[in-house]
């Protein structure tokens, strides 16, 4: 059978290359190993292979009747969206509009959707991300720029790995053969967690730590090697305020610094220890931008990382991601005349204050209504919106919600288009391998119909061809055949200009109401939550994991039932379950499952993440009285 090039499409870090091809009815998915990280394709991304013939796929435009949805043409379709946003923007402006994308594909083709917006005049979005976003920011702020190791570097130089709450295992699979093979070559690995996780398992040390402890290790530590005398000479002669960095850090506390940090003395000096046996790359992850001050935490591994000799070795930097779409040419971003970007994580609310009111809501790729803090907030204001479209694969919890639907080709349906990683430094150029059904129309094709029938010049069909003419002539991108293309991507730690500006100050930790427990929402290895296609639906049980200890103080037995008040006010009935691998005063449910976002409150943490983790749950016998007690 033919195989053309493709890549999997998923906000994932391993960014896998594909080979694919159809015999039949029946597509198949390999690993394209002209990318050398691509060794085997994951279950998410096999589970494509199923996907274009599922039963569930939307097939045809929907408009909203009340409460049921009737089917419509494409061409009927695409006069009723032009119409309404057509007179929305007549009537209140370009910022009436709202665009929404998620992050459900990281194709190139997303950041050309919004030009007919822009062209409009304008319009409001989102700014930062439901996963990341902080941790990135605190990395720029420190290095005025996000820091690139490469994959080679660490393959080459790295001889220790300190993963911070980075559950690699279940979220990166493509990373354990490199550090299988730093373990073979005398390496050795460690994670820094506040739960139980496989990937606790499979590292040869790891140290638990408090939820939210991460900034204050990583100051002991500091001061540990400052005080001791253990830091390279030449740490000063790149870091911009090493005076009141000594200062701080001086006037610091070593007992403090360790009790909001978790970790007992000995397991400290222990950390300590096995990192001066380096070079070590700190590996952050997810979880740690998940708090208020997630943004924080990651300026002081990026200060250890300094201390540590990260300008000096290859192998000693710190890492969390960088931008995937690096080499999507620039000259191609809309450019619109108004723009107004809200956090992601609290956009509805902050559009209360502003004006003009949206009346147009477009969201594409994304599904808010499960993926997002605030649940019943987000579904308050979609209310409020006089007309929504959503463009998606099936019908999802936004969609349902929205008043005109367009059914979207996936990713073996289009193109050709381009995806990088936030992980290697490869490109993969995507090719079609079949024709998307009837009235299945890719995402650029409807937002370029928009376009045509509003008499815009701003094509998104045409702008891809522009794509993919100028990346093919990119002298910057060497071939590495089968749609794989390398660039040579410059690591930041081995710039002799490069400087670092350390923190200032230490995070404030937001404590937990008397008697209430901070869920803390975990990513899985099932599904990833810029995609609901895999997540379990709302029938399916959703167990809520507490420590044994936390049971018994509460006189719960597994299997009870409980009802889990949050502070935002809502309330879900679930089943308890034991999980000895956590500690006390917290309880997990796995993230992007419908509900469990009633239950996250409404915050945008510095760099505009969204910081799950300060949702505080009181938690009430299913026959229990007990209020939800607040404050401090």
């Amino acid at each position: 059978m033919r195989l053309v090039p493709s890549a999997c499409p998923h906000d994932c870090p391993s960014g896998c290359a594909f080979l694919v091809g159809r015999d039949g009815d029946r597509i198949v998915i390999e690993a394209n190993s002209r990318l050398p990280w691509t060794t085997f394709v994951c279950p998410k991304g096999k589970r494509w292979a199923r996907r274009l013939f599922d039963g569930r796929r939307l097939t045809t435009p929907l408009l909203r009747r009340g409460e049921d949805f009737v089917p419509l043409s494409v061409d009927g379709a695409l006069d009723l969206w032009a119409e309404n946003l057509r007179e929305g923007v007549s009537r209140h402006g370009p910022l009436s509009v709202f665009f929404y994308q998620g992050a459900g594909s990281l194709y190139f083709s997303k950041n050309l959707l919004a030009h007919p917006l822009a062209e409009l005049g304008g319009y409001r979005t989102t700014r930062g991300s439901l996963c990341g976003a902080a941790g990135n920011a605190g990395l720029a702020e420190t290095f005025g720029a996000v820091p690139v190791q490469s994959a080679e570097t660490l393959l080459s130089s790295a001889k220790a790995v300190l993963l911070w709450g980075r559950n690699v295992t279940e979220t990166h699979p493509h990373l354990l053969p490199l550090l299988n093979e730093i373990r073979r070559r005398g390496g050795h690995l460690g994670a820094v967690e506040i739960r139980e996780t496989p990937t606790t398992a499979f590292v040869d040390r790891w140290w638990r730590i408090r939820p939210g402890g991460d900034a204050f290790l990583a100051a002991w530590l500091c001061r540990q090697i400052l005080v001791r005398g253990l830091a390279p000479r030449e740490w000063e002669q790149r870091v911009t305020n090493k005076e009141p960095f000594r200062e701080l850090l001086a006037g610091s506390e070593d007992s403090r610094l360790l009790r909001e940090a978790g970790l007992a003395d000995d397991e400290a000096e222990a950390l300590l220890t096995w990192l001066l046996d380096g070079p070590v790359t700190h590996y952050g992850g997810y979880g740690l931008q998940r708090y208020l001050h997630g943004k924080e935490s990651y300026r002081w591994i990026a200060a250890l990382a300094v201390l540590l000799g990260a300008f000096d070795s290859p192998g000693a930097g710190v890492l969390l991601g960088k931008d995937e779409m690096a080499r999507f040419p620039s000259s191609l971003l809309p450019r619109p005349k108004e723009t107004e970007r809200l956090p992601v994580a609290t956009w509805h609310h902050e559009l209360e204050k502003g004006t003009p009111a949206v009346e147009h809501l477009i969201v594409t790729g994304a599904n808010p209504l499960q993926q997002a803090p605030d649940e019943g907030g987000l579904r308050e204001r979609f209310r409020s919106i006089p007309f929504k479209v959503c463009l998606d694969l099936t019908l999802t919890e936004t969609a349902r919600a929205c008043d005109l639907i367009l059914p979207v080709a996936t990713f073996l349906e289009e193109g050709p288009d381009w995806r990088g990683s936030y992980w290697h430094r490869y490109l993969v150029r995507s090719e079609p391998l079949l024709a998307p059904p009837p009235s299945v129309l890719p995402e650029t094709t409807w937002f370029g119909g928009l376009a045509r029938r509003l008499g815009l010049g701003a094509d998104p069909e045409k702008l891809l061809r522009t794509l993919d003419e100028t990346l093919l002539a990119d002298g910057e991108l060497e071939a590495c055949g089968d749609g794989v293309y390398a660039w040579a991507e410059k690591e930041l730690w081995r710039d002799p200009s490069a400087r670092a500006a350390l923190p200032g100050a230490l995070p404030q930790i937001k404590k937990a109401p008397k008697e209430c427990l901070r869920l803390v929402t975990v990513h899985v290895a099932d599904y990833i939550n810029g995609q609901s296609w895999d997540a379990p639906s709302a029938e399916e049980a959703l167990l809520l994991r507490m420590a044994p200890s936390e049971m018994a103080r509460r006189g719960l037995e597994a299997g009870d039932t409980v009802l889990v008040r949050s502070e935002t006010g809502a309330s879900l009935e679930l089943a308890v379950a034991s999980d000895e691998g956590l500690p006390p005063q917290i309880v997990t449910l796995p993230q992007g499952r419908p509900a469990v976002n009633a239950l996250t409150p409404p915050l945008s943490s510095p760099g505009f993440g969204a910081p799950y983790h300060e949702t505080f749950v009181d938690i009430v016998p299913k026959n229990g009285h007990r209020p939800i007690r607040s404050g401090p």
